[in-house]
């Protein structure tokens, strides 16, 4: 018969690599991101954090690119608020980077942070972690 413990361990390292895929997934849309052309723009609208009830600040921000105009919203969480220096104003310029198949999808740039590479070191460390335990305790 199965160790019960063994069931929960596995779904422990099952958690483990899936948060590992989703940390590789941001990393790589980051850095995608990273290679779009850049534009500057200007904030056209902010709400912080602090009014939001999804603890996300939201900014709006328009920018031209080829003569047209485009208004891009984005929703930043407060980590990338406070490296963005929480010092967003309407009519501030900002740069920006857009994505030439869809001129009206943007990002502000920002670039990638400790916490990006944190998300797969968890994930590997639990994933590890579980693996170990359940060839230890079959």
């Amino acid at each position: 018969m199965t160790n019960p413990y063994v069931i929960i361990l596995a779904f422990f390292a099952a958690g483990g690599a899936a948060t590992m895929i989703y940390g590789w997934s941001n990393i790589t849309t980051a850095q995608k991101r990273a290679r779009w052309p850049s534009a500057t723009g200007a904030i056209a609208a902010y709400a912080s954090a602090d009014s939001s009830p999804d603890m996300q600040s939201k900014i709006s921000f328009l920018f031209r690119v080829e003569g047209r105009e485009y208004r891009a919203n984005m929703s930043v969480t407060p980590a990338i608020a406070a490296a963005l220096n929480n010092s967003f104003e309407m009519g501030q310029t900002i740069d920006l980077r857009y994505d030439p198949a869809h001129p009206e999808t943007a990002v502000v740039a920002v670039s990638q942070t400790r916490g990006d590479w944190m998300v797969i070191a968890v994930g590997l460390a639990a994933a590890i972690f579980g693996a170990i335990a359940i060839i230890t305790h079959s």
